[in-house]
């Protein structure tokens, strides 16, 4: 939603497109069955029984989600900023303005 306001087009979508590719891409070099990077959307646990395996990667998925939460809290007061600065008028950028089809009636 910050991506999209800030911009005034669906830029956030392309934005969690890319993000989820590379972390998609991203999982298969770094841990091939188990572990946790720091902002990776889909924690892997692909070991059936493997409890421990789980419990030893357990503080890295807390700070994962974590990490992910502070991230979320960041954007939506951003998101509140921008739309505060845009109802008032201090933040128009024309760069990203949108041409609008006006009819001719």
């Amino acid at each position: 939603l910050f991506f999209t306001t800030l911009t005034d087009t669906p830029a956030a979508i392309a934005i969690q497109l890319i993000w989820w590719f590379t972390d998609l891409l991203g999982g298969n070099k770094l841990y091939s069955y188990f572990g946790v990077r720091p902002l990776q959307l889909i924690p892997r646990h692909n070991g059936l029984g493997n409890v421990e395996a789980y419990i030893s990667y357990l503080p890295d998925l807390v700070q994962n989600r974590i990490r992910i939460l502070l991230l979320t809290v960041l954007l939506v007061i951003g998101t509140i900023y921008v739309f505060s600065a845009k109802r008032r008028g201090f933040l128009y950028v024309p760069v990203f303005k949108r041409s609008k089809i006006q009819s001719a009636v």
